[in-house]
């Protein structure tokens, strides 16, 4: 488990606007499937709120276009994914009917590129950066509808991370993205794209998620917060 927490903001032909806050945590099983290559079954629960009180967002005014939209908690998953130091690969995103997965990526081929680099060693602590960069290409089409660029750096100590009798670590992360506008913003025409930038944190029972979180997940998604294994043996691979 990791959690996230986040600030996005609008950008559109020169402006900037403030968004809403996010509050995100994953949960997710691994298995190594290479010398090289990790592939993890996991479920992403993310929550916009609001900048000035932390409150849940139901409704938002976009900036820009000026309608007000209604706000949906982003679940994904499970779901597989991949991870290596360089690894990218495609395939046919259908979401998930009953879910809110079509109010943030319609129907389209996904290719994926990512990689992990050692980034820095520092008085003991290591950091390791992360990159991914999806785009989603509408059938027939070979130019990208929607994009995510997203980088992670996580730190912990270097001995710990080369200790041979560890599977884990504590580590700390730093979090920065930029996205296309998602189909829930109802953006149309409007020229732009959001960023986010934040920090998190590893997790290794449900008690070391931030409170707000957890009280979040507790109210809306009660399954995950009672028991997210039982969620993740759901995946059908």
């Amino acid at each position: 488990m990791g959690w996230m927490r986040a600030k996005r903001l609008a950008y559109s032909e020169g402006r900037v606007e403030p968004l809403c806050g996010m509050l995100a945590a994953t949960y997710a099983k691994r298995q190594q499937v290479s010398d090289h290559e990790f592939e993890f079954v996991v479920i992403e629960v993310t929550f916009y709120t609001d900048l000035e009180t932390g409150e849940l967002l139901r409704t938002i005014k976009m900036p820009f276009s000026g309608e007000e939209v209604e706000v949906p908690i982003h679940r994904f998953g499970p779901r597989t994914s991949r991870f290596a130091i360089k690894l990218e690969e495609s395939s046919h995103f259908v979401p998930k009917p009953g879910t809110t997965e079509v109010e943030f990526s319609t129907p389209g081929n996904v290719v994926m590129t990512k990689s992990i680099t050692k980034n820095y060693l520092y008085n003991g602590d290591l950091f390791l950066q992360h990159e991914e960069y999806g785009r989603r290409y509408p059938e027939n089409s070979d130019r990208p509808s929607m994009f995510y660029r997203e980088s992670t750096i996580w730190s912990a100590p270097v001995n710990e991370v080369i200790d041979p009798a560890r599977t884990s670590v504590a580590s700390d992360m730093s979090y920065s993205a930029m996205t296309s506008w998602r189909p829930w913003m109802k953006m149309g025409d409007v020229p732009g794209h959001t960023s986010s930038n934040g920090f998190g944190r590893r997790a290794f029972k449900m008690a070391d998620l931030p409170a707000d979180y957890r009280s979040f997940l507790k109210q809306e998604h009660p399954d995950v917060f009672e028991n997210a294994e039982a969620v993740l043996a759901q995946y059908q691979g």
